[in-house]
Order: C-alpha cells, then sequence, then structure tokens
C-alpha cells in the first residue's frame, strides 16, 4: 500500500450522537454531514466508500474510536474479531429494541468479564446498574492498552463524559464489521491489506489535548503512508490495535 495506490484516504469521526465527517486527504475542504441517526450516517458513509472504491480502486478510511481494548479484556472475550461481532449482532440485530443502548452493551459486558460494574465505566444516571456504575472505581484491571499509554489516550472503557471514547467504539464497531463484510477489507493492524484489499480501515484517536485536526491527521497520513505502515508495532498491537504513525517507544524492566 504506497502513497501512489491510496489516492483518497476519507476520515471518518465518532458515529456517536449522530455526528458524521469525511475529510477528502489531499482537499483542505472539509465535508460534514450531521444524519438523522446512525442508519443515515451509515449510509451516507456507504455512499462516500464506494464511490470512492470505484473512482480510486482502493480507500483508508480512519476512525477516531479504539478499534480493540486492552490485552486482558480482548484476550478475555477473544480477540478483536468476536469483539467486533458481538457488537454488531447486541447493536445492530437489535436496533428496533429502544432498550438497548450502548451502555447496555458496556454492562453486559462487564458482567461479563467480571461480574461487577467494571472494567467499563461511565453512564447517565439512568443508564446506571449493578454492572454499569456512572463514576470511575478503583480496580486491579487493565484500563489503557499499549497505545493508550504512550499516546496519552483516553481508555476504551470511558463510557461518558468528556473525552470519552467508549460510546462511540460500541457504537461505531458494528457498522465497520458490516462495512467489513461488504467490501474486500483489512483493518490495520490486525490483518494485512493484499492485492484484492479496496478498503482498508484505521484507527486515528488523537490525544484529548492535542490541537491536531482531522485536516492535518488525513494530509500527514497520506503523505507518509509507506514510513507510517511499515513502523514497527509492540507484540500486542495484534489485539489491542495501534495507531499509523505512532512510533512505539519500546520499554525495558531496567528502564521501568
Amino acid at each position: 500500500w504506497s502513497r501512489e495506490k491510496v489516492i483518497q484516504s476519507c476520515v471518518f469521526s465518532t458515529f456517536a450522537r449522530n455526528r458524521a465527517r469525511c475529510q477528502p486527504a489531499r482537499s483542505q475542504q472539509v465535508q460534514t454531514f450531521t444524519p438523522a441517526d446512525h442508519t443515515a450516517a451509515y449510509r451516507h458513509m456507504l455512499e462516500l466508500v464506494f464511490g470512492a472504491v470505484i473512482k480510486q480502486g482502493r480507500v483508508l478510511a480512519a476512525f477516531n474510536f479504539p478499534f480493540s481494548l486492552p490485552q486482558e479484556a480482548i484476550s478475555a472475550i477473544g480477540g478483536w474479531q468476536p469483539y467486533w461481532q458481538y457488537l454488531a449482532t447486541h447493536m445492530l440485530e437489535t436496533a428496533d429494541d429502544d432498550n438497548i443502548t450502548p451502555y447496555k452493551i458496556a454492562a453486559d459486558l462487564n458482567q461479563q468479564l467480571s461480574g461487577r460494574a467494571e472494567p467499563f465505566w461511565g453512564c447517565p444516571k439512568d443508564e446506571t446498574s449493578s454492572t454499569l456504575s456512572a463514576i470511575y472505581r478503583q480496580s486491579n484491571a487493565e484500563t489503557q492498552r499499549i497505545i493508550d499509554q504512550q499516546a496519552e489516550l483516553v481508555s476504551p472503557f470511558k463510557m461518558h463524559a468528556a473525552d470519552a471514547v467508549g460510546e462511540a467504539m460500541i457504537t461505531g464497531i458494528p457498522y465497520l464489521w458490516r462495512l467489513r463484510e461488504a467490501l474486500p477489507t483489512a483493518v490495520w493492524p490486525f490483518e494485512k491489506p493484499t492485492q484484492e484489499t479496496r478498503l482498508v480501515l484505521t484507527e486515528y484517536t488523537k490525544p484529548a489535548k492535542s490541537k491536531t485536526t482531522s485536516t492535518d491527521f488525513a494530509k500527514h497520513l497520506v503523505e507518509n503512508i509507506d514510513a507510517y505502515f511499515m513502523q514497527p508495532v509492540p507484540p500486542q498491537a495484534a489485539d489491542e490495535g495501534w495507531i499509523p504513525g505512532q512510533i512505539w517507544k519500546e520499554t525495558t524492566a531496567d528502564e521501568d
């Protein structure tokens, strides 16, 4: 996947709160779209992606929510694919059930992972339960991936309030799973693109305090795509995910 082959990079923002955005990487013009609901957002995304694939042949799409969980949790679930499929099944196949919300899914996952209100946390008061708390409770569970620690990102388990990314993750991943079924797709870094690949999905979650815009990210991603995707990533990235362009700062026991 060289820069010459990836002509257009679409950068989409979160599905949370019914927002969607597309940024053509080689343009300074940001196109925004405010859909009526998540279904409308997905349809708009399909139009953008399929249109770009038809025109350019291959597309790189980046999303600003985590693609996975810390290794302890994602291993307990069975890996990123079972996790994505679980979210797709429970979020999309029960879309007509008004009682199914990202917070209900988080509570169900907590029940499976710990039987308590962890590791996911944060929700509106009317969504609290024995397995989901409105506030963070100290626990021994891993709350951050390696990339979260290194890049100073918010924990994927944070579901609500300022800088939360968990709601967007649980809401957005099911639509990426559906998109993956519609096109020859590789989810980076879990899967390597092949000649048949028409769409590469990656995350670009950025630090909460970062001033980097989606436009800047898209521009730098395309300009440095060869280097970004060839950089070494930690072994845990095969389970936890990674962000292209983020240099792995390997540490040793002596340094710790």
